[in-house]
């Protein structure tokens, strides 16, 4: 019996893509490491679960409310086609049945999916055109839905390596675009959370297409107190030669979750007096570049509820800075909600994190407790 027949039983009982996004791709992942993690016993499991999710969602995808929603399963389905990838490799023969449901899937997925499917396929050109941009943008411009609005941008971010094929005047009407997604952008008094995350890419992606008027707008775009918008944006501005308010860097020095990274590209710059010193030392910067790596959405998906320094320990000639914090993340286990837990930070990245309860490690004396977090933690 395959060894992953009943996980894939399992992820066919689950609504939750998101989880079993992340299941195949651990799946996906370990195969490219190993093709031994695939045993040719496995292979008639991965075809029947390959049908029926491939026929869930023939079935779902047209019924999904909302373009955010249908975008999770057009993630899905990648990692349905990745496992459709190992089936070709390992030159396992499929029925005509499965070959036409995966034509028929891909084929939904790729009218669906729009405007990505006009933006993939403008990037496959040896050379963009004005008109181009234009046939693309006249897709993006009809497009009410906020979300798939946004795939214009994360779009432009993913192929942004290929931006060099855009002549001067393409360039020049994606700056336009732009300068009126701002400007629309800024009559809004707040924004919805769509809205952030489209502006949280096109504050960084415009970089590439920045004018004087484009810069202008986004430095209106500051105005919204979003640090998320407002890192890409300062960082957008700084390439372009503009200059920065010593106020919003307060503010971002302020939020845990970016003051580590405004920090460094204010380093990178030349610009690191622009930095509040009163935030400018190794345990708040560390204890940033901890929250940070907290708010993966692989690990609590959020900010602790509350987060403290314990102290300093030094492993291989690097210091680690140790801290404790709380959560009520649906990421933990029940067991660790609201419970002391244990993370650290370096200078050098590596800032983790095992969700190991302090009660396992903790000692009256604080000095062996932090003994016993280098020698059973950090090593």
């Amino acid at each position: 019996m395959s060894q992953w027949k009943e996980t894939f039983e399992k992820i066919s009982a689950n609504d939750d893509f998101k989880s079993n996004i992340q299941l195949l791709t651990f799946i996906l992942a370990n195969y490219q490491r190993d093709r031994k993690f695939i045993k040719k016993e496995d292979l008639p499991a991965i075809v029947d679960f390959v049908f029926f999710e491939i026929k869930r969602l023939l079935n779902l995808i047209p019924k999904a409310s909302t373009f955010k929603i249908k975008d999770e399963l057009f993630s899905y389905e990648d990692k349905i086609m990745g496992l459709v990838t190992i089936l070709m490799t390992e030159k396992y023969s499929v029925s005509n049945d499965l070959v036409n449901e995966i034509k028929a899937l891909v084929l939904l997925v790729s009218h669906e999916s729009v405007p990505r499917t006009a933006i993939d396929k403008m990037f496959d050109f040896e050379k963009i055109e004005k008109i181009d941009i234009m046939n693309v943008l006249e897709v993006v411009r009809g497009i009410s839905d906020e979300y798939q609005r946004g795939l214009i941008y994360q779009g432009l971010l993913e192929h942004k390596d290929k931006i060099s094929k855009f002549t001067k005047e393409a360039k020049e009407e994606i700056a336009k675009f732009f300068c009126e997604e701002f400007e629309n952008y800024l009559k809004s008094a707040s924004l919805a959370e769509e809205e952030v995350d489209n502006l949280e890419i096109a504050a960084d992606v415009c970089k590439y297409f920045a004018d004087d008027k484009l810069l202008d707008l986004l430095e209106k775009i500051l105005v919204y107190n979003h640090a998320c918008i407002r890192f890409y944006a300062i960082d957008t501005l700084i390439k372009s030669k503009r200059p920065i308010k010593k106020e919003i860097i307060a503010d971002m020095a302020k939020d845990l979750e970016y003051a580590d990274l405004t920090h460094g590209l204010l380093m990178q710059n030349g610009l690191i007096s622009l930095f509040p010193s009163e935030y400018n030392n190794p345990e708040y910067l560390a204890k940033s570049n901890m929250v940070r790596w907290l708010v993966y959405p692989t690990e609590l998906g959020k900010m602790p509820n509350i987060i403290e320094f314990i102290g300093v320990v030094r492993s291989s000639g690097e210091d680690y800075y140790v801290f404790k914090y709380k959560s009520n993340s649906d990421n933990l286990e029940d067991e660790l909600k609201n419970i002391w837990l244990i993370g650290w930070a370096s200078n050098d990245g590596g800032t983790f994190s095992h969700f190991t309860k302090l009660s396992e490690v903790e000692h009256k004396n604080p000095k062996k407790t932090l003994k016993l977090i280098k020698k059973k933690l950090i090593g």
